[in-house]
């Protein structure tokens, strides 16, 4: 975008940078993100969002509308998706009471867990199931969680998977958060959880990401 301000942030802490379990590479670098300054009630506020040149690598796309949630429900796999490079969009028009999780998964086990849990306004990525996770003490012991700002009613949500890595952009960028992981394998699934509720996820939309061109 023309203009624009714009910035790329590194993928790693320093707690865990030197001895992640890879080779040939140490962590890498996000996505490119659009700054926009936006102002609510009592301030302003900066809002982060992929950069509007990632829909020219958008390729195979799936898409669905009103979903019923009710304990565990696959939304695509593998075959259908390479969930290596994706692009997910998605849209919950009522978060108020629902806990929204997504979980990748693969035949191995591992799991990575992320969503929102209303009880405490948070936002979570749970890696403690994904894969390698003893490489140091401090990597995946315990949730990551960020607070949320919004108090509007419904949640949309942009999420960017690379491999080895999860950029989530909620509430049009007003939240941004980024994870590192390191499965045994690649992830086969996405899945949406539900544990104790019934909800309807209005919107999801899955797109192939291909930079190999």
């Amino acid at each position: 975008a023309k203009g624009g301000k714009f910035l790329m942030g590194w993928m790693s802490n320093w707690e865990y940078a030197n001895v992640v379990p890879t080779e040939t590479w140490r962590s890498a670098m996000t996505v490119s993100r659009e700054i926009k300054l936006i102002k609510s009630a009592n301030s302003y506020r900066l809002a982060f969002s992929p950069i509007e040149e990632l829909n020219a690598y958008k390729e195979v796309k799936f898409k669905e509308e009103k979903i019923e949630v009710s304990g565990e429900l696959e939304i695509i796999s593998s075959e259908q998706l390479d969930l290596t490079q994706a692009q997910i969009k998605f849209n919950i028009s009522e978060v108020k009471d629902k806990s929204l999780s997504f979980k990748l998964s693969n035949s191995l086990g591992d799991e990575l867990l992320f969503g929102f849990d209303p009880k405490d306004n948070n936002f979570y990525v749970d890696r403690r199931k994904s894969g390698k996770v003893n490489f140091e003490n401090r990597y995946a012991s315990k949730i990551s969680t960020a607070t949320r700002i919004s108090s509007n009613p419904s949640l949309n949500g942009t999420i960017l998977l690379d491999k080895t890595s999860i950029e989530l952009f909620y509430d049009d960028g007003e939240m941004v958060m980024t994870e590192i992981f390191f499965p045994n394998a690649p992830f086969e699934r996405l899945s949406l959880v539900s544990k104790n509720e019934i909800y309807i996820l209005d919107y999801i939309e899955v797109n192939q990401l291909n930079f190999n061109d």
